[in-house]
């Protein structure tokens, strides 16, 4: 059984000639079936088993698909659109069609259900373009964040969805997020909040859910920001601000704990003392 090549390019819509052809053969294809079921219908009053009946129906199947191929109707060529990241090789395994497969037998709904199960295709729609062609148009998943799990490290896309193996050469960065299966499903929710803060979100490299319900980001300089289940928005904010104020990167901390309302810790790395600050005012000068 020979594969079908895929290519990458969009397909012509069939001639009149094609569609004269198809109903054509669609009328031989129609009275060859009427014979047949009306032979079986005989059979059925004669007392024949059930067995013998569905075998009967699928040895008809299998003859008019036949019939359809030999007039024409198979599968030459399959085209993809919009192609980027899906490997080819997956997409041939997904689709399980090979060259010669009659067009009438195909069940577009199960190759595009087959397709939309790989990492980064996000929907398919798959079309039969007569005598000989099918046309599936991807759109596919775009990366959001390095999921690490297990030692391992995969692509998600803002829904969470696992894409693939991780190449930083490839996609750098990308943020790492851990903290068990549930932390890729936050992802989404994790780059809105970080966008809030554009002053933070380029020294984020990566960020921990905790307990399932909280996250602690990891920046650059290695300071760990610990922020508050609820309205972690605000509390971004206020550091937003005291970054381009007060040049709060630019000092030696170890932790900004924000977990608690209305208030943010500071503890410099070392020994030196704890800070802590109202959200509203700073504690240094």
């Amino acid at each position: 059984m020979r594969r079908v090549n895929v290519k990458k390019r969009t397909a012509a819509l069939p001639a009149a000639t094609t569609v004269r052809r198809f109903f054509a053969a669609a009328g031989t294809l129609a009275a060859v079936a009427a014979l047949v079921l009306g032979i079986l219908f005989q059979a059925e009053i004669a007392g024949a088993a059930r067995g013998a009946m569905e075998r009967a129906a699928a040895r008809l199947t299998d003859g008019l698909n036949g019939a359809a191929a030999w007039m024409g109707f198979a599968v030459r060529e399959v085209l993809v659109v919009n192609r980027g990241e899906t490997p080819r090789r997956d997409i041939l395994a997904a689709l399980d069609i090979a060259v010669g497969d009659s067009m009438l037998a195909l069940d577009l709904d199960a190759i595009r259900a087959r397709v939309e199960s790989l990492g980064w295709v996000k929907s398919a729609t798959v079309e039969r373009r007569l005598p000989d062609r099918i046309v599936i148009y991807l759109t596919e998943r775009r990366p959001a964040a390095a999921w690490q799990q297990k030692g391992r490290y995969y692509l998600v896309d803002a829904e969470g969805a696992i894409l693939g193996p991780h190449d930083p050469a490839r996609f750098p960065g990308l943020k790492i997020i851990t903290g068990g299966p549930e932390a890729r499903f936050r992802t989404g929710a994790l780059v809105e909040l970080l966008q809030e803060t554009p002053e933070l979100q380029e020294n984020v490299i990566g960020a921990v859910w905790v307990g399932q319900r909280r996250w602690d980001l990891r920046l650059e300089n290695g300071t760990t920001i610990r922020l508050p289940e609820r309205q972690p928005d605000r509390v971004l904010r206020r550091l937003g601000e005291l970054i381009r104020t007060r040049s709060l990167l630019n000092r030696d901390i170890d932790v900004i704990d924000a977990r608690l309302p209305e208030r943010i810790t500071i503890r410099p790395s070392g020994k030196a003392a704890s800070l802590t600050t109202e959200t509203g005012a700073a504690a240094w000068g």
